[in-house]
């Protein structure tokens, strides 16, 4: 999880993600591009449009948003230790404003779970890739 940005881009649906991005710079918002060129991301380095504001190696990554939207976003990676396996846990906390960040969030709800659960499926993908 902690590659996020970098060769594997998002994990999943990367080209919903860059459509997101596409829709927030032809309204004028600027965004950041791509993450540092270090391995490891640390609190409050950007990720694209995305901010790292909770960085626990081997346990947590957590992002907050930075499109144009009616809302404060947060994505929450989290791995816990299982003994012979990990689990990861991908969530979405959305603070809308107001009834337009209510009807955002109940409009997306649909396509962040396809790309959230694509996202933690692909990531444990890679994880047992490079444990063989």
């Amino acid at each position: 999880m902690n590659q996020i940005g970098g060769k594997e881009r998002y994990f999943f649906g990367n080209i919903l993600w860059q459509t997101r991005a596409l829709m927030d710079r032809a309204i004028g918002h600027k965004l950041a591009k791509g993450r540092p060129e270090r391995e490891y991301l640390q609190t409050g380095d950007a990720v694209d449009s995305w901010k790292v504001i909770v960085v626990e190696p081997e346990k947590q990554l957590t992002l907050l948003f930075g499109m144009k939207a009616p809302g404060l976003g947060r994505l929450c990676f989290s791995l816990e230790d299982k003994g012979d396996y990990r689990t990861i846990d991908v969530r979405a906390f959305w603070h809308p404003h107001g009834m337009p960040g209510l009807f955002y969030w109940l409009l997306m709800i649909p396509a962040h779970l396809f790309i959230f659960r694509g996202m933690a499926k692909q990531i444990a993908r890679l994880a047992e890739q490079s444990t063989d």
